[in-house]
């Protein structure tokens, strides 16, 4: 975390981050309900799967957009400008490449897809362009994702999740405009892809400006550039689909032997539960370029420093985090969409314990993505994935929807979690003792007495009737926590560094 306190860009880049996330939200929650207004609940499910369809073409980039990140760092660090300009240049005809085949797939594939589905005569005119639409901004999505990643590459966050703000703001906008205009799926699909346009050039005006010496030209374009990318690229995108396999298998095992009535309430808490990820993980993917950057230049020290403090405040988020679902996660259910949806403390238990490996693992990932280490974890999450369906299905018909929680958790303890644990510290030359004992200890053992505190102040209180009242609680935990953690879980070095991070991020 030291590297945050140092660098005004990479805190622009964390506040722009996490404001990308509050807009993201705040465009879901509002736009959601206009959705249904305007193309009904028909029309809506329509676009919904089209979403989930498209989720897996974006994968249709086999890792590359990601490999740029790593060696657009590895060459910033070694001065390589020619290799990084074939890196860019073969990477982007590869993505037009792919684009071109994705969008021929969606044309062949719309003439199908009203029968696959059983969309309606009124609809299917409409859903065959807008499906073809969405295919074609799946493709310009992967060519503009070389640009952006780029950035990345250099570690101008702000610039990167900045331009994505501005896409979803597009993407608003127009959604509303043509959907009041009544141009209804394929408006939806125009106002996409022109949020895409958007963030592209945006990119590139960034780029343009800059003074990376970046051109993209035809006499730059290498074959041999693919070969010496593709092996990691390949591994991260089959990370992505085992990621995809995670998380949507639970709610396929319990559709199948407890029927789909009861995937909405567990659906509801393991969303609760994840959402809250989104505030550590933010900080692993700016720490992800300067990884690369650190173990190309040899930079050991720095490195395990870096790691190990993010991997610290990573958990200090979530145990925080967890600490406050435990007590009002239920309440909060209860007012959001009832009691009947509340899918019972056990699974919310469960999910906050998993999201608790999560913490410990998100840096680790990063980390081994950072330096190129990253077959064993691929593996891991192979494994992790098949043994996670395996125990779901052998655990929902006894126990129910815990079991399937179960299942996951032990699923993760039996597999990735060794390879985020014993690998990093392997490659950062560090004692996995000290890696407990620093890291790991500080954030869980001060969450015993603050816990204890928290309860006792909040029997004080009346009864929560609203959010405001939840709000407050919430807040009642986390400072608490906070104060404890700060006293107890932290060298005299590390608070400094807190007050200086504080200090300087309230100035950027």
């Amino acid at each position: 975390m030291g590297f945050l306190a140092e660098n005004k860009t990479i805190i622009r880049g964390l506040w722009v981050n996490y404001l990308h996330m509050l807009v993201s939200f705040v465009s879901l929650v509002v736009l959601t309900p206009i959705l249904l207004k305007f193309l009904g609940q028909a029309g809506y499910g329509v676009w919904a799967v089209f979403g989930s369809i498209m989720s897996y073409f974006v994968l249709c980039d086999f890792g590359l957009n990601t490999a740029v990140v790593k060696y657009v760092a590895e060459c910033r660090v070694l001065k390589q400008e020619e290799r990084l300009n074939r890196i860019i240049s073969t990477t982007f005809l590869f993505m037009g490449v792919l684009g071109g085949i994705v969008v021929f797939v969606c044309f062949g594939l719309s003439y199908f897809v009203t029968g696959i589905f059983g969309i309606s005569n009124t609809l299917a005119p409409a859903a065959r362009i807008a499906f073809v639409l969405v295919g074609a901004n799946v493709a310009l999505g992967l060519l503009g994702g070389v640009f952006g990643n780029l950035l990345y590459g250099y570690e101008r966050i702000d610039i990167w999740k900045g331009s994505s703000i501005v896409q979803q703001v597009v993407n608003f906008v127009l959604a509303v405009s043509f959907l009041h205009l009544g141009f209804g799926l394929i408006g939806v699909a125009m106002a996409s892809i022109s949020g895409t346009i958007a963030v592209t050039c945006l990119y590139l005006m960034s780029i343009r400006f800059s003074a990376y010496g970046i051109r993209v030209r035809p006499s730059f374009i290498d074959t041999r550039v693919i070969k010496e990318i593709l092996p990691f690229s390949l591994r991260t995108f089959v990370l992505g689909l085992s990621s995809r396999f995670l998380y949507y298998s639970d709610n396929v095992v319990i559709g199948l032997f407890l029927g789909v009535a009861l995937v909405t309430p567990y659906e509801i808490v393991y969303k609760l539960c994840f959402l809250p990820t989104y505030l550590f993980s933010a900080i692993s993917t700016i720490a992800f370029p300067r990884f690369s950057s650190l173990y190309t230049k040899g930079e050991l020290d720095d490195l395990r420093d870096l790691y190990l403090r993010i991997a610290k405040v990573s958990l200090v988020i979530m145990t925080s985090v967890g600490l406050g679902l435990l007590f009002l996660g239920q309440s909060f259910i209860g007012l959001w969409v009832g009691d009947e949806n509340f899918a019972g403390m056990g699974v919310l238990v469960l999910l906050v314990a998993m999201n608790i490996f999560h913490a410990i693992g998100t840096p680790a990932a990063a980390l081994l993505q950072g330096i190129g280490r990253n077959r064993e974890l691929m593996w891991s999450e192979i494994c992790n994935g098949g043994l996670n369906v395996i125990l779901s299905m052998a655990l929902v018909t006894k126990i129910g929807l815990p079991g399937v929680a179960v299942g996951t958790l032990v699923a993760h303890l039996c597999s990735s979690f060794w390879v985020v644990l014993l690998l990093p510290c392997r490659y950062t030359k560090v004692s996995v003792g000290r890696y407990l004992s620093s890291c790991v200890l500080p954030p869980l053992l001060s969450s015993l007495p603050a816990g204890a505190l928290a309860w006792g102040l909040m029997r004080e209180l009346p009864r929560a009737d609203n959010f405001a009242q939840l709000m407050l609680r919430g807040i009642i935990v986390t400072t608490t926590y906070a104060a404890v953690y700060l006293v107890v879980g932290t060298t005299r070095e590390e608070r400094q560094m807190y007050f200086r991070l504080v200090k300087r991020m309230a100035s950027a």
